[in-house]
């Protein structure tokens, strides 16, 4: 009896121990938790791609986007060139220019580097509207009235140098051949003559 009581309690205690699945029951839970890890990785896949294909969420840089990432850098040091202190770093601005000055600001920029245009930004539009009056009466003066039968040889000589050379200027451009755009050029080509006898028109 003693032996019988220990034999039934190591029975007892193997079945307490041992899995309650049968082997099929360890294959089917084995191959839904293969399945369930496949579904998984699928739906993984399937967000990332979601992600990466489309346009407005993922899009690598191009040569397109990042000149215009480099116009924008440009445009915003001119800018603060141009309007951060009362008066106009020239040596900055020079230094810029050298790559190249954005087509809106070509005017103003040239105007600075010719000292058309002073440096303090207050006096601009004043000293620009002096400087237009200015032109305007030497255009009368020298050039409206202007005879070419009463200029002496040299100044002869020089109106005709003139307008051998703006006939001429860029040929492949037809703004250039335009009959006002012409005219005008020669006449300030001419007020310059004039106004600098020292160095005339070379």
């Amino acid at each position: 009896m003693p032996f019988l009581s220990k034999l039934f309690k190591r029975s007892s205690k193997k079945e307490a121990t041992k899995p309650n699945n049968t082997p099929n029951e360890e294959k089917k839970t084995s191959n839904g938790d293969c399945k369930h890890t496949e579904r998984q990785l699928a739906t993984s896949k399937i967000n990332i791609n979601n992600v990466y294909n489309k346009k407005e969420e993922y899009r690598p840089i191009n040569s397109q986007d990042q000149s215009q990432i480099e116009e924008e850098k440009v445009f915003y040091t001119f800018g603060k060139i141009l309007n951060g202190d009362v008066l106009v770093d020239m040596d900055a601005l020079k230094k810029v220019s050298w790559q190249g000055v954005p087509k809106h600001l070509r005017s103003t920029v040239w105007k600075i580097l010719l000292k058309y245009m002073p440096l303090n930004r207050e006096k601009r539009d004043a000293t620009v509207m002096r400087k237009r009056d200015e032109y305007q009466n030497f255009v009368k003066m020298y050039y409206f009235n202007l005879s070419e039968t009463e200029l002496d040889e040299s100044d002869q000589k020089a109106l005709k140098q003139i307008k051998d050379d703006v006939y001429r200027t860029s040929p492949d451009y037809d703004l250039f051949h335009h009959d006002k755009i012409q005219e005008l050029m020669v006449r300030l080509l001419w007020v310059w003559h004039v106004r600098h006898p020292a160095s005339g028109y070379v």
